[in-house]
């Protein structure tokens, strides 16, 4: 069965399938419902490696769907639009994908063929009310409805209603409908009553009653106002690269523009250089801009930043962004440098403008302190922005820390003498090592750089798309590099990109039947990206949007500069902060802020070759962000909200839990295990410790102060692990796995039976209520947490008043959030048989709530309100009770 396209949420894409149609002239409901199948057409990828939908919206042949139903496919590549499916007089016509919008999830296609086009035209948004009836026109399941094999299915006609009416600040983005959805309705039309577009159904909710949406006409409205731009730099690169250059600019209005463009353009050679040009108009929507490359004073750069922005009046309608790659070296007779030209990427690496290695001779160990039968030592110079992947050299002799800012530094262990230093002086988000030096990415800039470990030289810089995070490993002459749903596959010895793949393309690259968990996640992006030592699997989490929630571990063998898609496990990440493999390359994990189980933080360490099942399950406690594998101590490193380090045996039995930092960022983010063993690096938000268990024998350092331990501070509201709902749109649940029991593996040191920490012994409850009113613009959503209670709004506004249990409530606003509000009295129970129940009087929209497990028989809750403001009041009466499962 062929794939379906992806998805904004990771549970699935289902379109209206069961409401009542109830047009206000019934005798006209035939000619809309026909006008409307004929405009909508099903969308075939290429290879059959998806279906959708998408409707006309020109006699021309421009056609709308959603974006994530054409990903994979670029701008300029084609698909297949199947007309008057079903029928005799259905045709099939290539399309060409002309502009995508991902962060509205819209696309738009030109159809290849001249012929003239049934095409329905857009509503407005401005007289759209809850329960109005509304229509969506589609394909469910893509072709796999079909009566014959090969054939096609006719479209399917969903009706329902309007039930929702969601905005941001006042503009209206989507429409919640209530009707069931299924794979392959995305990207078709949502009608009114008189055929008018109105929206793009594009998403639902799996297991919910009947939440779905579509895309508000009015984002439709606004990509169709913006033409298509068409940049080109200069033909010939100049040899006085400060002279005067000129650039062609040529715009593809998709509708008729009632008033005329006018175009700008900016280019950046460097910090502080920011160069905007008026461009001028040739006629023909064609435009000029004459500029110089480089601007007085600046010898040389590398990438030339361009911004193109095009206006209507005093609205900016369209901009385009990117990087323009000069070849440094100097340029041939005939004046070409630029990308594509006779020089190879990494040319003149360490030329005039590289950063310069500085020998470095400082002492970075504060003196070491006794917390309790550790021995602990702070770094000296700042570790509030060290990049969370330190790294040690093969013999375990030499640290490598590199900070956001750039600095990078070879420190010696174990006298903690800092060697060398570079500074990269630029924005700096992943280190790794490979077999020919150190990689470094540079997302600003889109760079891989090589450098030398020895010697700090800068060997090669290597354009890469992005670079969110990278990977490589000491056996490989590869590097990994990642950006929001792209991966680069970087050839470090030739200094180029040796593939680039997107989720779609990497899913073929299978060698066999794939191996995948029952509620495994699809493979949306490559986030978290991590490689074994070995050089043989790559990993990374496959969760169904940037910054959500849930998402699976995702594996491939490395076969030269290619991968093979072999195992994808079950859904576990809640929250997924790192990838962590030991050093012996045997074993994985995905340690998440939500835990990677349904009952409670657990983390699960799984062999590299199964993905099925657990090896070892970690009880650790609330928020597990981060795992370190002590294969020669025999033991794994964890922690929780308030533990920054959690000491437990290769069966998963807790030995002790420490707190070694105290503060705000607090919260461990890394560990970094020594190869001796019995020592670990622990990396905080705030700082960077060293840590020697009491395995460290003699060696450890000696002690010059003596501390108590610190008292952990209470995790922050906006540090609370993700579970959906609140402001940022309906709950999304599911996608849980059952932990089952951990296996054993022979000859191996984590292969033990799990052996859970012991649950809390149930509290007895008394049965309590809080009544809280709250006068605030936007989608709200409330937290109960022990004693504190806190606010979000996504709009960002404050709330103008609050009163709980009749008190007045001072909020102090931070952004998106107030800060904690303590002493709320009585306080939340901690049991696992607290029972909660909200009721509210919000006249439009709807509330919910749940319980987010922090610990064993530990709770806190979470209300969202999610509703704009109502009636013109903007205020929430709400009642919170609790009292014991019968």
């Amino acid at each position: 069965m062929p794939q379906f396209s992806k998805t904004h949420f990771a549970f699935a894409l289902f379109l209206l399938t069961s409401f009542v149609w109830r047009p206000l002239n019934a005798g006209a409901a035939t000619p809309v419902i026909e006008r409307a199948k004929l405009a909508t057409a099903l969308v075939e990828l290429p290879d059959e490696e998806g279906f959708g939908s998408a409707f006309c919206i020109t006699p021309e042949g421009i056609f709308v769907t959603n974006q994530h139903v054409v990903e994979g496919v670029a701008v300029g590549g084609k698909v297949k639009l199947v007309l008057n499916a079903g029928e005799r007089n259905q045709r099939i016509v290539d399309a060409t994908v002309l502009r995508v919008n991902e962060q509205d999830d819209l696309a738009l296609l030109r159809a290849d063929s001249r012929v003239p086009f049934t095409a329905l035209s857009l509503g407005d948004t401005a007289n759209l009310t809850e329960t109005q009836p509304v229509a969506a026109i589609g394909f469910p399941f893509g072709a796999d409805l079909a009566l014959e094999e090969g054939q096609y299915p006719n479209a399917a006609v969903n009706i329902g209603r309007i039930t929702a009416l969601r905005k941001v600040q006042g503009e209206l983005h989507e429409l919640q409908i209530d009707a069931a959805i299924n794979p392959g309705n995305s990207g078709g039309p949502l009608i009114n009553e008189r055929g008018q577009v109105i929206g793009v159904v594009y998403a639902g909710i799996r297991d919910a009653q009947a939440v779905n949406f579509a895309i508000s006409v009015g984002l439709l409205n606004k990509m169709l106002k913006a033409p298509v731009i068409v940049f080109q730099p200069p033909a010939k690169l100049p040899t006085n690269k400060h002279q005067e250059s000129e650039f062609s600019i040529k715009l593809l209005p998709i509708l008729n523009a009632p008033t005329p463009f006018s175009v700008s353009l900016t280019l950046s050679a460097g910090k502080g250089d920011n160069r905007t040009f008026l461009a001028q108009n040739q006629g023909n929507n064609q435009y000029l801009a004459r500029a110089a490359l480089l601007p007085a004073g600046l010898a040389q750069s590398n990438l030339i930043s361009f911004a193109v922005s095009v206006r209507q009046g005093a609205e900016t309608v369209a901009e385009s962004k990117g990087v323009i790659e000069l070849n440094v070296a100097a340029p041939t007779a005939g004046g070409t440098g630029w990308l594509g030209g006779a020089a190879a990427p990494g040319a003149n690496a360490g030329g005039a403008n590289a950063p310069k290695p500085e020998d470095s001779n400082q002492l970075v160990l504060q003196g070491t302190q006794a917390i309790d039968d550790l021995r602990v030592s702070a770094f000296t110079f700042p570790t509030n922005e060290i990049v969370s992947n330190m790294l040690w050299s093969g013999d375990g002799k030499k640290l490598f820390l590199l900070n956001k800012s750039g600095m990078l530094r070879r420190i010696a262990v174990p006298e903690f003498k800092e060697e060398k230093t570079l500074n990269l002086a630029q924005t700096c988000s992943a280190l790794a090592l490979s077999q020919l030096g150190l990689v470094v990415g540079l997302p600003q800039i889109h760079q891989v750089w090589l450098i030398d470990a020895n010697t700090f030289a800068v060997l090669k810089r290597i354009p890469a798309a992005g670079v969110d995070s990278l990977a490589s490993a000491p056996a490989l002459t590869t590097a990994y590099a990642t950006n929001k749903e792209m991966l680069t596959i970087i050839d470090l010895a030739e200094g180029k990109a040796a593939a680039q793949l997107s989720p779609r393309a990497a899913s073929r690259l299978t060698a066999g039947p794939l191996k995948k968990s029952p509620d495994a996640t699809p493979l949306f992006n490559f986030r978290l990206p991590a490689v074994t030592p070995d050089g043989k699997y790559f990993f990374c989490v496959g969760d169904e949007s940037y910054h959500d929630v849930f998402g699976s571990l995702h594996r491939f063998r490395i076969n030269q500069n290619t991968l093979i898609y072999e195992e994808v496990g079950p859904t576990i990440g809640k929250n997924p902060q790192r990838i962590e493999v030991s050093d012996d390359s045997s074993y994985v994990s995905m340690p998440s802020g939500g835990g990677n189980t349904d009952r409670g933080y657990t983390t699960h360490v799984y062999a590299v070759g199964d993905l099925t099942k657990p090896v070892v399950s970690l009880e650790s406690g609330a928020y597990p962000r981060a795992l370190g594998f002590d294969r020669i101590g025999g033991r794994i490193y964890a922690q929780d909200f308030g533990n920054q380090l959690i000491v437990f045996t290769p069966t998963g039995l807790r030995e002790k839990s420490y707190k070694v930092a105290n503060g705000q960022d607090a919260e461990t983010n890394q560990f970094l295990a020594s190869p001796l063993g019995h020592r670990v690096l622990v990396s905080t938000g705030a700082q960077l410790l060293w840590v020697e268990l009491p395995g460290a024998g003699e060696s450890r350092r000696p002690v010059t102060a003596v501390a108590t331990p610190p008292t952990a501070s209470l995790p922050k509201p906006n540090a609370a692990p993700n579970f959906g709902g609140g402001f940022g749109g309906p709950p999304k649940f599911g996608g849980a796995t059952n932990p089952g029991v951990a296996g054993t593996t022979p000859n191996s040191p984590f292969g033990g039976r799990t052996t859970p920490a012991p649950a809390a012994a149930a509290v007895p409850i008394a049965a309590g209520a809080l009544e809280i009113e709250i006068q605030i613009e936007g989608k709200v959503t409330l937290n109960f947490q022990d004693d504190m209670f806190w606010i979000e709004n996504q709009s960002g506004k404050a709330p103008e008043t609050v009163t709980v249990n009749g008190k007045a409530w001072p909020v102090e606003w931070d952004g998106k959030t107030s800060k904690k509000i303590a002493a709320l009295n009585p306080p939340i129970p901690h049991s696992d048989r607290l029972r909660m129940k909200l009721k509210s009087d919000v006249a439009a929209g709807s509330a919910f709530l749940f319980l987010v497990p922090r610990a064993p028989n530990h709770f806190s809750a979470k209300a969202g309100l999610d509703r704009e403001r109502g009636n013109g009041t903007g205020l929430y009466k709400l009642s919170l009770s609790w009292d014991a499962i019968p």
